[in-house]
């Protein structure tokens, strides 16, 4: 569980929006990911490439690793200390895909929930689950980053 407050509010301020709806995670398709997916780097950050496979202090602090894992780990421990966060889907026709939430959608689905809060064809989409001014990469520095406002433009 997570007890660091200003997270828990930087997180409740980025999803403070209420989710269009609540849909099963088996609807969703690009989700599921495999062990090597686990364990590899993250992708983190949009297409930044000088922040690739980097997470924030507070999970490395918690998991002295920089993998999907520790990611899905973290997410997990927050929507344990009653945090909704919501994952951003397209829905095209009936096909419902990921836009973008999979370490989320794997955090439920670890927690066994299988009705999610979802934002549909949204395009201002809410990201991230930290407010510091760093990440950390694979090789442990830190890699300065300027405070975002959590949303990004979904294409």
């Amino acid at each position: 569980m997570i007890t660091d407050i200003k997270k828990l509010d930087y997180v409740k301020r980025i999803y403070k929006k209420p989710p269009d709806k609540y849909t099963r995670l088996s609807e969703i398709i690009g989700w599921p990911r495999d062990e090597e997916w686990m364990r590899d780097l993250p992708h983190l950050n949009h297409g930044m490439k000088r922040r690739r496979g980097t997470v924030c202090p507070c999970v490395y602090e918690k998991y002295n690793e920089v993998t999907n894992r520790a990611i899905v780990n973290y997410v997990s421990e927050l929507l344990e200390s009653s945090v909704l966060i919501i994952l951003s889907i397209k829905n095209v026709k009936g096909v419902i895909s990921m836009i973008d939430g999979v370490h989320t959608a794997l955090a439920y689905d670890r927690l066994g929930m299988t009705k999610v809060p979802v934002y549909i064809n949204s395009k201002s989409l809410p990201f991230g689950v930290c407010y510091k001014d760093y990440v950390i990469d694979r090789y442990e520095n830190e890699l300065k980053v300027n405070p975002v406002s959590g949303r990004y433009e979904s294409k």
